[in-house]
């Protein structure tokens, strides 16, 4: 887990990353997230109102679908085509 995930909450990050997507004119359809920050990301919730279910296919957070992958911390799919994203 990176160093920057350690200082600012993930929950902090997620929200700043779908500003800066709707801000580029582009709609969030997904969150790409690493197993260890999922863990990371419970810990958070659990003080708050958000709850995420142990089951991983009915994971949503901010209306998102919330999907388990291989990527350095998490990552927010828009509704850019593939290629036109690079993760």
């Amino acid at each position: 887990m990176t160093e920057q995930i350690r200082k600012i909450p993930v929950v902090r990050q997620i929200q700043e990353a779908m500003g800066l997507c709707y801000e580029a004119g582009r709609e969030p359809v997904a969150l790409l997230v690493n197993p260890e920050v999922l863990d990371v990301l419970k810990q958070e919730l659990k003080t708050s109102m958000l709850l995420l279910p142990d089951n991983p296919i009915n994971m949503k957070l901010f209306g998102l679908p919330v999907l388990l992958a291989k990527v350095k911390d998490f990552y927010l799919v828009d509704n850019r085509s593939w290629a036109e994203q690079k993760f």
